[in-house]
């Protein structure tokens, strides 16, 4: 995070967490990483959390600001 910081390239520091986590996992128990309970757990939600909040942010702000 440090060396694209100084590079300028914008970075997330969620997605910063989340890799350190990911890699500390995979340096601690290796290739036993059961990559399908993470898929379920973690990824998929973080895949589809985007997608459900467009629709819903647009169904809010048409209703606030509909002419009454």
């Amino acid at each position: 995070m440090i060396l694209a910081t100084q590079l300028g390239f914008p970075i997330s520091t969620t997605h910063g967490l989340t890799s350190a986590l990911v890699g500390a996992g995979l340096v601690a128990i290796g290739t036993q990483v059961n990559f399908a309970a993470l898929q379920k757990s973690f990824l998929l939600p973080l895949l589809l959390s985007p997608v459900l909040a467009i629709p819903l942010a647009m169904l809010v702000f048409c209703c606030s600001f509909s002419p009454a």
